[in-house]
């Protein structure tokens, strides 16, 4: 793909190899992936040592909590989306802007549709940050960033969604009911029929390894929104 292309000379011929375990034809560097619908930020690993080490960062859970907080994250990962949501994700009685959502609701596969996530007792234990960062009550739309704190399948849509507030344009887990219909008429039709949701920041060390007492060497990534 268009991805896999623009790594052709950049690194090194092994790491262009096909993944022999992935199934999928991609790259071996490609070890951080998007959903095909989704713009913003990947990873990439441009050695086998990074090739090894960068899914497990990336996996990696943190702990959660409203009230204490979770200082670096996962592993010292943090991963944020810019989405657009229908309505706000704090309520009828929540601030308009600056309010901050706690989401702790495990995931696991739709019983339903088992290609979907849902929220589920069954599932595996899952927490997001929502940030609302500005909200317009006469369109019911706020723009937010989503810090996924675990690293579960569609977490951020799926949290979203349960919370009453899906992403706009999402019609996996977005309802087709009032909230996406005014939106529609608010903005008209869209260019491309995907989830306005965007991998917008990825900060990590740059490996896990560390001297006892050390700091870790960061990366601080960032791609800026599509236009």
């Amino acid at each position: 793909g268009t991805v896999a292309h623009g790594l052709v000379d950049r690194l090194a011929e092994e790491m262009l190899q096909q993944d022999a375990w992935g199934g999928w034809g991609a790259p071996r560097a490609l070890v951080h992936h998007l959903e095909p619908s989704m713009t913003g930020l990947m990873a990439v690993a441009k050695t086998e040592a990074g090739e090894h080490e960068l899914p497990l960062l990336l996996r990696a859970d943190g702990a959660c909590s409203s009230t204490t907080g979770m200082g670096e994250g996962r592993c010292g990962v943090k991963q944020v989306y810019v989405a657009l949501l229908l309505g706000h994700p704090g309520g009828a009685d929540a601030a308009a802007d600056g309010s901050k959502i706690w989401v702790q609701d495990p995931i696991g596969p739709d019983p339903d549709e088992p290609s979907r996530q849902a929220v589920s007792q069954m599932g595996q234990d899952a927490c997001s940050v929502v940030r609302v960062h500005r909200f317009s009550a006469d369109r019911s739309v706020a723009l937010a960033t989503i810090e996924l704190r675990t690293a579960r399948m569609h977490q951020g849509r799926v949290h979203c969604a349960h919370l009453g507030t899906a992403v706009a344009c999402d019609s996996v887990y977005g309802e087709r009911g009032d909230a996406q219909k005014s939106f529609m008429r608010a903005f008209g039709p869209l260019p491309m029929r995907r989830p306005l949701m965007h991998s917008w920041s990825l900060e990590l060390p740059k490996s896990w390894r560390k001297a006892s007492g050390a700091e870790y060497e960061r990366l601080q990534l960032r791609a800026p929104m599509p236009q």
